[in-house]
C-alpha cells in the first residue's frame, strides 16, 4: 500500500474499493461486448460502432462521422472503405454537394445491427443473472448517483484537499 492510502478514513477505502470493482466491471463488459461482437459477426469494435451511428437513419458525411467518433476523417475513410467492400454499407455522392460522400446501411448492414442489439441483450441478462428486482433497483439507484456525482465534478470542479493553489 501506498504512504498516501495508508492513511485514508474508513470510507475513503470503501470508495475506492467500490470504485476500483466498478471499473473492473466496466472493463469486463467492454471485452464481454467486444470479443462476443467480433467472434459473432466479424465485426471489431470501430465498425460496429460506425454501423451503430448509421442506424438511426441518417446519412452523415464522413467528416461529420469523425466528429460524432472522434476519430480522424482518415481513420473514417479506412473503416468505411473496409465496410462498404464488405457490403455493409453504400456510399453515394451528396446530391447538393459532390464532393461529399453520404453513407447509408445496406440490408446486410441492417441485419448485423439487429444481430448485435440481440447480443447485447444476451450480455445484458447474463450480467445481471442472480440479481433479484430490489438488487437491481438499488444498483441503478447507486449508479445514476455516481452519474450525478461525476456530472457536478465536471461542471462545477471542486478544488483537492490539501493541494495548495498558490503556487
Amino acid at each position: 500500500m501506498q504512504d498516501n492510502q495508508k492513511h485514508l478514513p474508513v470510507e475513503q477505502d470503501k470508495a475506492r474499493a467500490v470504485i476500483k470493482q466498478f471499473v473492473r466491471a466496466d472493463r469486463l463488459h467492454r471485452q464481454a461486448v467486444e470479443s462476443t461482437i467480433t467472434a459473432q459477426t466479424g465485426l471489431h469494435r470501430s465498425q460496429h460502432m460506425l454501423l451503430m451511428r448509421l442506424s438511426c437513419g441518417c446519412m452523415p458525411s464522413q467528416k461529420q462521422l469523425a466528429k460524432d467518433l472522434g476519430v480522424s476523417p482518415a481513420a473514417i475513410a479506412v473503416a468505411l472503405k473496409k465496410l462498404e467492400t464488405d457490403g455493409y454499407i453504400t456510399r453515394d455522392a451528396d446530391t447538393d454537394d459532390s464532393r461529399c460522400n453520404r453513407t447509408s446501411l445496406t440490408d446486410k448492414g441492417r441485419s448485423a445491427i439487429s444481430k448485435t442489439c440481440d447480443l447485447f441483450a444476451c450480455i445484458d441478462t447474463a450480467m445481471v443473472q442472480g440479481f433479484n428486482d430490489d438488487e437491481l433497483d438499488a444498483l441503478l439507484r447507486a449508479l445514476e448517483r455516481i452519474e450525478q456525482n461525476l456530472h457536478t465534478l465536471l461542471t462545477q470542479p471542486q478544488p483537492i484537499p490539501g493541494k495548495d493553489d498558490t503556487q
